[in-house]
């Protein structure tokens, strides 16, 4: 089953047509102070709409109706002081690091770890991501109009200088409303 037939599969199960709507690539994300260092919990997209571009790209912690995302990706990274994403800043974080997906108080992803260190090409100045791959697995389906949360622990965190913030990203097959007309 590829990620649209998941994504119509699981719809229809909630009693949503979106077989009309346009398929597209799709990435959330949202940055939160790093509040110092030993054991760490942060809830991004919680009151995200408190927050504004370019701290996050969204206004509000679910998506409108007739759109959604299917994620396959779950990442992390450092934001320094000047808002850029810089290199190496996640090295420090060494302790463990897992996410717990939350979609509609669900937690429907539990103590995934966040440890594999890759290159972004996407980011700038070569910033080193945690990410976790769900695409060759499964992918798991936020739909329209119900609340996601992103809980991440970091176990002995240590707070370096280069890392004002961390940012999290979940990245996948999205879906927009397609009307097939023009305005």
């Amino acid at each position: 089953m590829n990620q649209q037939q998941k994504i119509l599969y699981a719809s229809q199960q909630l009693g949503l047509n979106l077989a009309g709507m346009q398929g597209t690539t799709r990435n959330v994300y949202d940055t939160l102070p790093l509040p110092g260092t030993g054991d760490v919990t942060l809830e991004f997209f919680k009151n995200v709409g408190q927050r504004a571009f370019p701290d996050t790209n969204v206004s509000d912690n679910k998506f409108q109706a007739g759109s959604g995302l299917l994620v396959e990706a779950i990442a992390l990274y450092g934001v320094g002081a000047e808002g850029i994403p810089q290199a190496g800043t996640l090295q420090p974080i060494a302790g463990n690091t897992r996410a717990e997906l939350i979609i509609a108080n669900q937690t429907v992803l539990k103590d995934i770890p966040l440890t594999e260190v890759v290159g972004q090409s996407n980011m700038s100045k070569g910033a080193l991501s945690r990410v976790f791959y769900l695409a060759p697995l499964i992918g798991i389906l936020i739909p329209p109009q119900l609340e996601f949360t992103l809980r991440v622990h970091i176990q002995d965190a240590q707070n370096d200088a280069l890392i004002g913030r961390i940012g999290a990203y979940l990245y996948g097959t999205g879906i927009l409303t397609n009307l097939k007309t023009s305005l």
